[in-house]
């Protein structure tokens, strides 16, 4: 049984993790037992509690680190007491609080002296993380508060329009591509909310093989992604845009599904990450937003339509009838053959480079002025005069002339800015 569990847990995080071996009836059905009697644990008992207090870790430590936080409390369950005031049940998550120090619910804007605390019907003082309690409250419609998530007046408990969350990755189980600008459900705190998603990460040459979590930085320029990778990755981020309003709080893990599949087997969980930024503002599209500068990279191609000289050439399908040339001029491009001869595998060659000038016409079309000159048998080969033209190699026609325009394009910039 051990060998056929080690093989099963082989494709698994708990790949070669020990095992114990236990029984609920030592000696099997027919050994007499009886309940009132004192019996003392067997041998493998024996081992199994020998083996965790080998791999289990001191929970000590961290508690401590939990409790000098920000009081934070999952509420499960609210019910008036007559001649008492009205209890709440639920779960320290973190942080401490005593009787008569003040609690705020963040989604109904309230505040309340704790008028008493009981654990497992006992009256205590204080209660601290990981600590399951009742807390009596005066004064409260239990009907405002039925579960969610209770905290202390300036804790990090806020009501968000979104968040961004770190630390993402994708679930393996999960099949299908987790794609930008698609809806998910979220789970978080104790809602569950439909959002859309924005991926985003640092440029892969910026890519760390650390092992911690990195820090959302406002000052940093990031990529758009269009789907979530599937490898894990720490440089990876997500904006969560939630359908309503939801308390989080920071730190908080979310889980991202598709409740609506179909299929009855397939996995619904697609990818898990945990809030590093809360976005409270109504109109964050424009106050918040766009502090964050998350960059799409575009890639425009045109042909040659003629040479005005060796310097300057008019492009024809880089831009269409009605587009905004303001944003455009001064863009940079450059002029590359791409010949058939070169193959698939070799980079185009690059002539030269330029910049936009201005439009030219009313059809699209625009005068790149170039740094240096175009080769002579380019010019010729464009030239409008029969007498002036020349001879390309066989294999190469003026299609094989391409511009090329590359730029950033951020996706939260109110004034829609290109840069290069």
């Amino acid at each position: 049984m051990k060998k056929r569990i080690s093989k099963t847990l082989e494709q698994t995080k708990f790949r070669g993790s020990p095992i114990a071996v236990v029984s609920a009836a030592p000696g099997g059905n027919q050994v007499d037992f009886k309940p009132d009697a004192h019996h003392p644990p067997n041998e493998d008992l024996q081992k199994l509690i020998a083996l965790l207090i080998q791999t289990v870790t001191d929970p000590t430590e961290r508690r401590e680190r939990v409790r000098q936080r920000g009081f934070l409390f999952a509420a499960d369950h609210c019910f008036t007491v007559t001649g008492q005031g009205t209890v709440m049940t639920g779960t320290v998550l973190a942080g401490s609080i005593r009787v008569g120090e003040t609690i705020e619910l963040p989604r109904q804007r309230l505040q309340r002296k704790i008028k008493s605390i009981q654990m497992f019907r006992q009256p205590v003082n204080s209660i601290g993380p990981g600590d399951r309690a009742g807390i009596c409250v005066p004064q409260l419609d239990p009907s405002l508060l039925e579960r969610g998530l209770v905290g202390t007046p300036g804790g990090s408990l806020q009501t968000c329009h979104a968040c961004v969350l770190g630390a993402v990755r994708k679930i393996s189980y999960f099949k299908n591509p987790v794609l930008s600008k698609s809806r998910f459900h979220i789970f978080i705190s104790q809602e569950t909310v439909l959002a859309q998603l924005t991926f985003f990460g640092l440029p892969a040459e910026q890519w760390t093989t650390t092992a911690s979590e990195v820090a959302l930085d406002l000052k940093q320029n990031y990529v758009y992604l269009s789907e979530l990778p599937a490898e894990p990755q720490d440089q990876v981020w997500v904006l969560v845009e939630f359908e309503r309003p939801v308390v989080c709080y920071t730190g908080a893990v979310v889980i991202g599904a598709r409740l609506d599949s179909t299929s009855a087997t397939a996995c619904r969980l697609a990818f898990h990450g945990k809030v590093q930024m809360q976005v409270s503002e109504p109109n964050y599209k424009q106050t918040v937003l766009p502090q964050l500068c998350v960059y799409r990279c575009k890639t425009r191609r045109g042909q040659i339509d003629r040479v005005m000289d060796s310097r300057t050439c008019v492009v024809r399908g880089l831009f269409k009838r009605e587009t905004n040339w303001d944003v455009f001029v001064g863009l940079r491009a450059h002029v590359e053959l791409d010949a058939p001869g070169n193959g698939d595998s070799e980079e185009p060659r690059r002539l030269c480079t330029g910049r936009i000038e201005s439009s030219f016409g009313q059809s699209g079309k625009c005068r790149l002025v170039l740094d240096d000159d175009l080769p002579e048998a380019v010019v010729h080969c464009f030239a409008r005069k029969s007498g002036k033209k020349a001879e390309l190699p066989s294999d190469i026609s003026r299609c094989n002339f391409c511009v090329v325009l590359e730029f950033k394009r951020f996706l939260f910039d109110p004034k829609r800015c290109l840069v290069q």
